[in-house]
């Protein structure tokens, strides 16, 4: 649990639904049997039935989920009349969820309680399809809230269970995932399939099959993932490239991983064990992780390495364009890669010749470069040379191309004959100075400030390496040099875009002015090198070979060139990057670089590996050796990630299973499958042996048995039957009927009027018409006579009896009943109106309304052809009232017989002095319904307009006759019209067409002027 906070509060959350009875929308949920709508129970609003006999059956899908990794559900759903039974199923995904609180009080339906229980749950879950189904006896759902939780790390699918370092899974293809399923790229149905409904799922659709194939090409891949939701416990068997898999779960999500899959195409196939067996699958999903980068070991010498191929070499190395590899430049005067020996020449018989060890002129045999013995006619001397005569020490003739030092009697070669040899690093043929090579050895060309085996690599100030690596005068830096190239000079600054004079106004792009100088220098950190600049990194930051646009040596370099580190402080090695790294296992630490720990002072590694902090296992989040936060499933103890048993989460490499409790004896105890109690065998939790005498095996547990003479632990008693009032009920002790005083089911008092029997029964003392009331008689007159209020001791219908002391008789008065009166009001065109009430106050005993409990029968007509509306004049409640009802009756359709009505009181009805209404349920005949269908008013409607074409003619005709001045022809015309306007206001019911007949003559009134004007 305590993990489950964290994550709650360490992750985000987010709700994607919701869901409130008090709404009254559906909201796409499913309903199995059409039968349950919105409801209220003591002002909860709930989306079920009120009935406890019959089964609320609701299910939702929900689709096209964020990818997440878990899922929040939190419920309330109302049971009415609840004794706490077990009849109630909430499932998410085939999940069977359990309540975790409830709040009970009685606010509707009998006497029991009504529950309102409360789920909230948090479950791992990474698909993105859920469903929810549940299924309850009396009540519904009053609310439900949707959230999940999104993944820490960025993988298609939330797939953290196979989550590497350097890879992420994408996915290649979903399918069968929408409600109703449509047939998808890739797949082959090898034997007949359709599509399954399945309620649980808000009707959604399962692909039923015996045998399929599916076929898909994969970008370039490692890894990949297969996963499908597959329900029933149907035996199937997955295929594919490199093996098989045989998959026997049901309800849940199946996962195929397949390691190192180097097919471009993915082939499945899938088929039942049983042939004559189906399978049902959907959400199906293909993952794939990218192929891992292999990073090959650097070819020696290379700088920059692209696979096998190297770009870029080091300094001292040279390209083989065949190879595409570094091999070193021989004769440099420096030893690399699988060089012997650099003289820095390429001149043979010198002990090295193209950087192999070679023998000397005239020499016959040597190791290493050094003579060892010298061919006839020659003598080794001092120093190793071959002589061609010589008495001890003292060279008596020099080879050619040497001469004899005549004081050191010797020989040394000849500088200046353009032949390197002996100590001579270099020869040009002559002894000018500042040409590269002076006196035979390297030296910098004129105006070079720095060089190397005679090649220039940076010039004085003021001058710029050319294509031949010399040094020549910058132009247009003002500076005329003599004896130069240059002939005329000017004084344009570099960088500058426009200059007047020595001034310059505007500089070019990455270079600013200097307001003091007048003069432009180029931007340091823009990564572009321009004007004086060494290097330009893009940042001002030191120690990384490249600060203030000069080249500098990284952190713990002590030498470099370029920038590029050549050697390391002591205690640091490069790498192949170029960079000092700490050296591991010298038992100094250094902060802030790669090193995390080092070798104690014992020499021995504490949590301590290569220098790096040994990973704590299943640790999510560590700082340095500390694990601050377990992977999911764990709990941080000790700084040690252990198993946390009790949050429902199973970890298959530790735990059987995970209940959610600690509870022993449930199957499942401290995470490891456990029998129930009383069970003598069993297996994964299921007890698979019969129970001990006196138990059944009911629902995974060994249950007691009532009634089978068989006294268990959790038995009081058991008299082998399941009567009450005997002494033993349902195997508790029980007093028999109407003891006063029990033990242990044994009687030792009876109530007041009853007398204890030898059978441990208590019998009544009555004697009816003794005048005495007693307990089980509702009055008592002093006879048997009938039509006197009291009869056998109980009270006659309409009347009223009471008793004024225990030993007296009865008094009964009789009372008139009330009567149901039903009047026929009257015909408005269609609506017949019937008036309701009663002859005198009346009352009920329940809180609805009797105009709640009102039904209307019309028998040979269908419902949809009629409609009733009740208006209330006075209703009827628990106070006495005359009550007044009017209900109107609406046929639409014409009929050959008066129908006739009949109306029904569903509720009891007294007056005043509790005399009960007898006959609730009364007819009246009604009129025959003046209906007209959609043709006989267009008829009425065509008639009307016929009317209104001669009332235009007539109009007509009478102003050209008052035109011709004939006046009588006017006045007889306005007389008809007056007629026909008389007729619609004599007091008769005219039928439907006749009024719709009437209303031409709203043309010939002054109402349309009138509403003209506005008046």
């Amino acid at each position: 649990m305590i993990l489950l906070i964290v994550l709650l509060q360490t992750t985000h959350q987010t709700l994607i639904y919701q869901f409130y009875a008090t709404s009254a929308i559906r909201d796409q949920w499913q309903d199995k049997n059409n039968n349950v709508n919105f409801n209220t129970c003591g002002g909860i609003q709930y989306f079920g039935k009120p009935s406890k006999t019959s089964w609320s059956d609701i299910s939702r899908i929900f689709l096209d989920l964020e990818s997440h990794s878990h899922i929040i559900v939190d419920a309330e759903f109302l049971r009415i009349d609840d004794n706490y039974s077990p009849y109630y199923l909430f499932l998410i995904d085939e999940i069977s969820i359990s309540h975790q609180s409830v709040i009970s009080s009685q606010i509707c339906g009998d006497t029991q309680l009504e529950n309102v229980y409360t789920i909230s749950i948090t479950l791992q879950h990474n698909r993105r399809t859920v469903w929810i189904w549940a299924n309850y006896l009396g009540g519904g759902l009053i609310s439900l809230r949707l959230s999940i939780i999104k993944c820490q790390y960025e993988s298609a699918g939330c797939i953290e269970n196979y989550r590497t370092i350097y890879l992420q899974w994408k996915l290649h293809q979903y399918s069968f995932n929408q409600k109703l399923i449509t047939n998808s790229d890739g797949w082959t149905f090898v034997s007949s399939s359709n599509y399954y409904t399945y309620f649980r799922c808000g009707n959604c659709q399962f692909l039923r099959f015996i045998e399929l194939k599916y076929s898909t090409q994969l970008p370039p891949h490692q890894d990949v993932l297969i996963r499908f939701f597959k329900i029933q416990d149907t035996i199937i068997i997955v295929n594919y490239l490199y093996g098989k898999q045989t998959i026997s779960s049901a309800d849940q999500q199946v996962e195929i991983l397949i390691r190192n899959h180097n097919d471009p195409i993915l082939s499945l196939n899938i088929k039942t064990q049983l042939a004559s067996v189906d399978s049902y699958i959907r959400d199906f999903e293909v993952f794939y992780t990218q192929a891992e980068i292999m990073f090959n070991k650097l070819n020696e010498g290379c700088l920059e390495q692209l696979d096998d191929k190297c770009l870029i070499c080091q300094k001292g190395w040279i390209q083989d364009e065949l190879l595409e590899n570094c091999h070193p430049i021989c004769g440099d005067g420096i030893v690399q890669g699988q060089e012997q020996c650099d003289d820095g020449n390429l001149i043979s018989n010198d002990s090295c010749y193209l950087c192999k060890y070679s023998c000397q002129q005239f020499c016959s045999f040597c190791q290493f470069g050094i003579c060892l013995q010298c061919q006839d006619g020659f003598i080794i001397n001092a120093n190793f040379n071959c002589c061609l005569n010589q008495i001890d020490n003292t060279c008596l003739i020099c080879q050619e191309g040497w001469i004899q030092d005549e004081l050191l009697k010797h020989c040394h070669p000849i500088c200046g004959d353009g032949i390197v040899q002996g100590q001579e690093q270099c020869d040009d043929g002559n002894l000018i100075s500042n040409d590269s090579c002076y006196l035979c050895k390297y030296s910098c060309q004129q105006f070079c400030s720095i060089c190397q085996f005679g090649i220039c690599l940076q010039c004085q100030d003021g001058f710029i390496i050319n294509a031949n690596f010399n040094c020549e005068p910058l132009c247009g830096n003002g500076n005329l040099t003599p004896y130069f190239t240059e002939q005329c000079e000017y004084n344009f600054y570099e960088g500058c875009l426009e200059q007047l004079d020595d001034k310059c106004l505007i500089c070019q792009k990455g270079w600013i002015q200097d307001e003091l100088l007048e003069n432009c220098h180029p931007i340091c950190g823009d990564g572009i090198v321009q004007g004086q600049e060494q290097c330009d990194d893009g940042n001002l930051i030191s120690n990384d070979s490249c600060y203030l646009c000069k080249y500098s040596c990284q952190q713990f370099c002590s030498f470099c060139q370029f920038g590029i580190c050549l050697q390391c402080q002591d205690g640091f090695i490069i790498n192949a990057n170029f960079d000092c790294d700490p050296l591991c296992g010298d038992g100094n630490l250094t902060p802030y670089t790669t090193e995390q720990c080092e070798l104690a002072v014992n020499g021995v590694w504490d949590d301590c590996q290569e220098c790096r902090f040994i990973s704590i296992e299943n640790c999510k989040i560590n700082h340095f050796s500390i694990c601050l936060k377990c992977e999911v499933g764990f709990a941080l103890q000790e700084n040690v990630c252990i198993p946390y048993c009790g949050d429902k989460l199973i970890l298959e490499e530790y735990e059987d299973c995970d209940d959610g409790n600690q509870q022993p004896y449930d199957g499942c105890f401290q995470c490891m499958f456990q029998c129930i109690e009383d069970c003598k065998i069993c297996e994964r939790g299921q007890c698979i042996l019969k129970c001990e005498n006196g138990y059944e095996f009911v629902n995974n547990s060994c249950l007691s048995v009532c009634g089978d003479q068989i006294i268990t632990k959790e038995e009081d008693c058991d008299d082998g039957n399941l009567q009450p009032y005997d002494g033993c009920f349902n195997c508790k002790y029980s007093c028999p009927e109407n003891c006063f005083d029990c033990y242990q089911g044994t009687c030792l008092e009876c109530n007041y009027q009853y007398q204890l029997l030898i059978s441990n029964q208590c019998k009544q003392q009555l004697n009816c018409g003794d005048g005495l009331l007693q307990e089980q008689e509702e009055c008592d007159d002093g006879n048997y006579q009938a039509a006197d209020g009291c009869k056998d001791c109980f009270i006659e219908q309409n009347w009223i009896c009471i008793t004024m002391t225990r030993d007296s008789l009865s008094q009964c008065t009789f009372v008139k009943a009330p009567n149901l009166e039903i009047n026929y009001l009257n015909m408005t065109q269609n609506k017949q109106y019937i008036s309701i009430q009663f002859n005198q106050k009346v009352k009920i005993y329940t809180a609805q309304p009797l105009s709640e409990t009102i039904n209307f029968e019309i028998s040979n007509i269908d419902k949809k052809n009629w409609n009733s509306s009740l208006y209330i004049i006075q209703d009827v409640g628990s106070d006495v009232s005359f009550g007044e009802f009017i209900v109107q009756i609406e046929i639409q359709q014409l009929l050959e017989f008066r129908p006739v009505l009949k109306i029904k009181l569903n509720q009891t009805v007294a007056n005043l002095d509790d005399a009960i209404l007898e006959n609730v349920e009364k007819s009246i005949t009604l009129q025959y319904p003046k209906f007209l269908d959609e043709i006989q008013k267009d008829y009425s409607q065509y008639l009307k307009n016929l009317n209104q074409f001669v009332i235009y003619s007539l109009s007509g005709v009478t102003g050209f006759s008052l035109l011709l001045e004939n006046g009588d022809l006017f006045v007889e015309i306005m007389a008809i019209l007056q007629f026909q306007q008389h007729l619609r206001y004599i007091n008769l019911q005219y039928p439907e067409n006749l009024e719709i007949y009437f209303t031409f003559n709203d043309m010939i009134t002054i109402q349309p002027l009138l509403d003209f004007i506005i008046f």
